[in-house]
């Protein structure tokens, strides 16, 4: 048996982990341990979500755990939190999923000509909470031709998600928490850790450091405009800037359609994202790379989750995290000495043997 402890692996490497405790249970289930909430149960065997927290039950929950303090509360995981995590992890599509993934074709086949105008595929900050570079790009959208493309990233972009991501949980602030929320140990975890909104940019950077170093993504510098204009403005106008510096066309990816005036305005062309109303729970089929970016996303939001009589508890985030764990989704699988953690252990040695393997040929 495995003593009590930590392991820190890719969220891709879950897969294990639910396969073990599939072992040992004919369905998983994942809760909240905050609001002693389950959040799902799955079918390992059927590849089928069997439950999922419904709207009412997520808000009732958290309404019984709401401090007093109106921004503190505003920590406690919401349904948006759900609907995001869902987004993420790819178990709901935009609305306009297919038209936009002929969008991206069409913006791929003008960056290819070799004697037309250079394309630039753009960024708005708000994909990146949404992980559109690593979950659709690389996925549906682009496919392997993502690594052939010429992306830009504003550094507006960085600098708006790194003024979140600075943010952390007070004393004070972890002391309320106390009064309203049961596990003492994971409270108390809490101090002087990133709050829920700094988390989410910092996943975000994540994915922005991905599409820096892995797709080669160029970044923009960027003017502060007159009069303290919106951030908006700015990373409209950067890449405005960089499209008449480099002669090229420019290809604005957002979800928002604030910026989708702004980008129309600076005369950038865009591609844009319907972000989909999730009035309902998911249901049905779910394979399990789905299954593990969502325990990953879910986790990034929540913090902490449990799965209910096993010993194993997820971290989204902890002291010593790294810039580069985050690039990679890398959880923190706390146990407590279950045969399921030495297997786990074993099961990641000959993963990381054969990974290895593969890059020494």
């Amino acid at each position: 048996m495995a003593s009590e402890g930590t392991i820190d692996t890719e969220a891709e490497n879950l897969q294990i982990l639910l396969n073990l405790l599939h072992e040992d249970a004919r369905r998983l289930r994942v809760e909240y341990p905050f609001y002693d909430l389950e959040l799902l149960s799955y079918d390992p065997r059927r590849g089928r979500l069997r439950s999922f927290v419904t709207p009412d039950a997520l808000a009732d929950a958290r309404n019984e755990h709401r401090p007093s303090d109106p921004d503190l509360a505003d920590e406690l995981p919401s349904w948006q939190d759900v609907q995001n995590a869902c987004l993420c992890s790819g178990i709901v599509d935009y609305d306009n999923h297919e038209e936009a993934r002929q969008a991206f074709e069409e913006a791929w086949e003008a960056a290819r000509r070799p004697h037309g105008m250079p394309t630039y595929i753009a960024f708005d900050t708000n994909v990146f909470y949404n992980r559109v570079a690593t979950r659709r790009i690389e996925g549906d959208f682009l496919g392997e031709n993502a690594h052939r493309v010429p992306f830009i990233v504003s550094e507006a972009v960085r600098e708006e998600l790194d003024r979140q991501a600075n943010e952390k949980y007070s004393s004070d602030e972890v002391d309320q928490l106390r009064r309203t929320l049961d596990v003492e140990d994971l409270v108390g975890a809490l101090t002087n850790r990133r709050d829920k909104q700094a988390r989410i940019a910092t996943d975000a950077l994540g994915e922005v450091n991905y599409l820096t170093h892995r797709l080669r993504a160029a970044e923009t510098t960027a003017a502060k405009l007159p009069g303290g204009e919106e951030n908006d403005r700015v990373i409209a106008q950067s890449y405005r800037d960089y499209g008449q510096e480099h002669y090229g066309r420019i290809v604005l990816i957002t979800a928002d359609s604030g910026m989708q005036t702004n980008a129309s305005t600076k005369g950038l062309e865009t591609i844009f994202l319907e972000t989909p109303s999730m009035d309902q729970p998911p249901s049905g089929e779910l394979d399990e790379r789905a299954l593990c970016n969502l325990v990953h996303d879910l986790a990034v939001r929540f913090q902490f989750l449990r799965f209910p009589r096993t010993g194993i508890t997820v971290w989204g985030d902890w002291s010593g995290k790294t810039p580069q764990d985050w690039m990679d989704d890398v959880v923190r699988i706390e146990h407590t000495g279950s045969k399921v953690a030495g297997k786990l252990a074993e099961g990641l040695e000959a993963v990381k043997g054969v990974k290895a393997g593969l890059e020494n040929r």
